[in-house]
């Protein structure tokens, strides 16, 4: 709960799910919600997937992270790559879920530009937006208040869509970070998607950079898929148990949303 009493998410609408071949209701339901994290000071709208048969009596579920390099606006991310919608990103584990491919789990989209306009790599920004802290603290909370999910970082994964993959790995690289499995798109993960070094946002520490805490920090015990070349093979030269690392290789410019999540299912099942 917020210090007025009010509630950190805040259901805006709640559609259900239609599952290709499967009778209508089956899919479980996508719900709008507004997050406000006390910590970090950031009220964002985003969007939960609850799989079909879930109650507040089930049993506690995995969580997934589905963070977008693009701006979510009415429900759909700007065309890119590895850029989906919540309702495909819904559908897809739906489907998924039905087909026993993928394990009954929350799915959560939010976008990367949480807390202003830029997208600065899940960074808490001095005067500025505290990213970092909304994502690695605010989110475990908040969804742990208003829905059924396992807590600790066993049960928590992240998938960094187009731009994206910077923010995933900080998350996932971050110590005593909430996730414990990660997946990327190909990209550049050196830096953060957009120039924090311009005009007075100074630019990120070096531990908050994923190449630096593989160098100087004990390895964290997280799974990273990387969907693609990128830069996987610098991140795997510096990865030592019990991190470790796996490529899927991609047609350019693909990310096949029902294989990473497959992935990031079994990965936090143990099964991967």
């Amino acid at each position: 709960m917020l210090a007025n009493g009010a509630s950190p998410v805040v259901t805006l609408a709640s559609t259900p799910v239609a599952v290709p071949g499967a009778r209508r209701g089956t899919g479980g339901r996508l719900e709008t919600v507004r997050f406000t994290g006390p910590l970090s000071g950031i009220r964002t709208r985003g969007y939960v997937y609850l799989p079909d048969g879930y109650s507040p009596t089930t049993r506690p579920l995995p969580v997934i992270v589905v963070i977008s390099g693009q701006p979510v606006i009415s429900g759909r991310p700007a065309g890119a790559a590895g850029a989906y919608s919540p309702s495909q990103i819904a559908a897809t584990a739906a489907a998924q879920m039905k087909a026993r491919r993928l394990a009954p789990a929350i799915v959560v989209v939010l976008p990367a530009t949480v807390g202003g306009r830029a997208d600065q790599g899940c960074l808490d920004v001095p005067a500025g937006p505290q990213a970092a802290t909304f994502f690695s603290q605010d989110l475990p909370v908040a969804l742990a208040h208003a829905y059924r999910v396992v807590t600790g970082p066993p049960g928590w994964g992240v998938l960094g869509g187009a731009g994206s993959g910077y923010c995933a790995l900080q998350l996932a690289t971050a110590p005593s970070g909430p996730f414990a499995v990660a997946a990327v798109h190909p990209g550049t993960y050196a830096t953060p998607p957009d120039p924090v070094t311009a005009g007075t946002t100074p630019s990120p520490r070096s531990p908050d950079r994923p190449l630096w805490r593989l160098r100087h920090l004990p390895p964290p015990p997280v799974r990273v898929l990387f969907t693609g070349a990128g830069q996987a093979r610098q991140f795997q030269s510096l990865v030592q148990p019990p991190m470790s690392v796996a490529t899927l290789r991609l047609a350019a410019g693909s990310l096949p949303l029902a294989s990473v999540l497959d992935w990031i299912g079994h990965a936090l099942t143990g099964r991967a």
